[in-house]
């Protein structure tokens, strides 16, 4: 017999039951399925127990059957089932949530002030199931059946919960009588304990978390190494349990404050200046900190095409990812859009690793894909201050490996094999960030990522990378040459970029653009980029 589905709403139900979308199949064989959703309920045929869902039996005599199925917490669904000679009967139906109704009444403690607000919040199992239920009327829940946990909490007020055992079809109540709470600060921490207000937006901010347990207000002191205090600000009216304060690095006359360690006192208290709290936290002002924002589509950070030696600050990451149009490295013009992305974190003050992918999605309809991760060691880290030439100076060794599906080169210039690189800066002290990058490379190529020979491709990188508060850009040139011995000796592809940046705080918005010339051919390519640095 030919397969006949069809969905029903009304048939298998109790009279008075709710409506589910269930399906029914007869089909050529023998037995009986029964699945369910959720899966791992009890079947029984005939009042006896058989198994559980998803259900399967081979063989059954012809006849009428009278199904049930049942989960514990799910109201029981039951029907009846014609088997035919060489037919299979298939049948999935969708199980209702017990539930059960709870009605929580909210209430003010006779003595608590009447001026205090209540906004409370109900949670039930930990999930917030309210936008805000009023003081002194009644709340109806719809809980699924079974023990549940009851929370209710305001700001100012004391949390309660309560547990209650729900059952299926009836109404139950649950009093809450709320009293006004202690004022207490709970968790002060800083998100980093190191800034330079030299850096753009959060990124030279210290910002202060910390929660407290209803109204009040406060006051942020800074004390700089030898205990006095250089900025002071108000804080409040407080009027819900978390809070943050920022303080830029800066003085009561919005002066750069000098490099050295401060303390951030903070000073909290309730109404009417009431159970006062205090709370002290170090924070590092360091001018050598620098969070800048770098390309890693090539694999390496930097700029496109050339290098950098400098590092993250200690746990601190960057994620990038951008996008090329017109004709990139190697591609004919617009092909596809290729897109790379990256993800750069500093493991240590002196190591950082970044691993990059690129997709290139052709218009045709084909896919190339590849791969690449670098760990970076930082072995001379240049003076940010007046200094000799060679202490403005930064070294870097870099070992890179890079995997793609065609070619030497991917579309944003990530080489397929083993690199080495060794990354060099210089700082031009008189602006806020002027560097000149240079690297020699050692690229041993091939397909696939496995080295076409023993001598390596020779490649130079250099570049200029200016910075100004939120901005930040520069141009970057390289040209590779493989030795005799390689698979296509000779000279390789002459590339070159430029690109801005702009990171008010912790995004990254990026343009960029440039050209290439390899093997007579010529290409130029634009791009955009996102990104988040921390």
């Amino acid at each position: 017999m030919d397969r006949i589905t069809f969905f029903v709403c009304l048939f298998f139900l109790l009279p008075g039951g709710p409506v589910f979308a269930d399906t029914y199949a007869e089909v050529e064989g023998s037995g009986l399925f029964i699945g369910s959703d959720p899966p791992g309920a009890r079947v029984f045929i005939n009042g006896i127990e058989r198994g559980l869902t998803p259900f399967a039996i081979q063989s059954m005599q012809t006849g009428e059957y009278n199904i049930r199925v049942s989960k514990d917490g799910y109201v029981d669904r039951r029907f009846k089932v014609v088997i035919r000679k060489q037919n299979r009967v298939e049948v999935s139906v969708t199980l209702e949530e017990s539930r059960g109704q709870v009605l929580i009444e909210i209430r003010k403690d006779p003595a608590a002030p009447s001026s205090l607000a209540l906004s409370p919040r109900i949670l039930v199992d930990g999930i917030r199931v309210n936008e805000g239920a009023v003081s002194g009327t009644e709340q109806s829940l719809s809980l699924p059946a079974g023990w549940r946990a009851v929370t209710v909490e305001a700001f100012g007020w004391e949390r309660i919960s309560k547990s209650i055992y729900v059952r299926e079809g009836l109404v139950q109540k649950l009093e809450f009588v709320l009293k006004p709470a202690i004022f207490a600060l709970y968790n002060p921490a800083l998100k980093k304990n190191r800034v330079n207000p030299e850096n753009p937006g959060k990124l030279g901010t210290a910002e202060l978390n910390f929660t407290v347990t209803g109204p009040g207000g406060g006051i942020l002191e800074i004390a700089d190494p030898g205990g006095t205090v250089v900025y002071t600000q108000t804080l409040g009216p407080f009027t819900g349990w978390h809070q943050q304060a920022l303080w830029n690095g800066r003085d009561a006359y919005a002066a750069r404050v000098p490099d050295g360690e401060y303390r951030i006192r903070l000073i909290v208290w309730g109404e009417g200046n009431e159970d006062r709290q205090t709370a002290e936290l170090p924070v590092q002002i360091d001018s050598f900190l620098e969070l800048r924002p770098l390309s890693l589509g090539s694999g390496s950070p930097g700029l496109l095409w050339a290098s950098s030696p400098e590092l993250l600050p200690v746990f601190s990451f960057q994620i990038d990812g951008s996008i090329l149009g017109g004709k990139p490295l190697g591609q004919g013009a617009w092909e596809g859009v290729p897109f790379a992305g990256g993800f750069r974190v500093s493991f240590t003050g002196t190591v950082e690793g970044t691993f990059t992918f690129n997709l290139d999605p052709e218009f045709s309809g084909g896919i190339k894909g590849g791969a690449g991760a670098a760990v970076k060691w930082m072995f001379k880290n240049p003076s940010r201050q007046e200094a000799s030439f060679f202490e403005r100076t930064g070294a870097a060794v870099e070992l890179s490996y890079g995997w793609a599906q065609s070619g030497p080169y991917t579309a944003f210039g990530m080489g397929t094999g083993a690199a080495l690189r060794l990354p060099l800066s210089y700082r031009f002290l008189d602006l806020p960030v002027f560097d000149i990058f240079l690297s020699p490379r050692f690229l041993w190529a091939g397909e696939r990522g496995y080295p076409g020979s023993i001598a390596p491709w020779l490649g130079a990188e250099g570049g200029i990378y200016l910075a100004r508060g939120s901005f930040a850009g520069g141009l970057s040139l390289r040209w590779d040459y493989a030795l005799p011995g390689t698979e296509n000796p000779g000279s390789g592809p002459f590339v070159s970029a430029l690109e801005f940046k702009f990171f008010p705080s912790n995004q990254v918005l990026s343009i960029l653009g440039g050209f290439w010339f390899w093997n007579g051919e010529t290409g130029a390519f634009f791009g955009a980029g996102i990104g988040y640095i921390y």
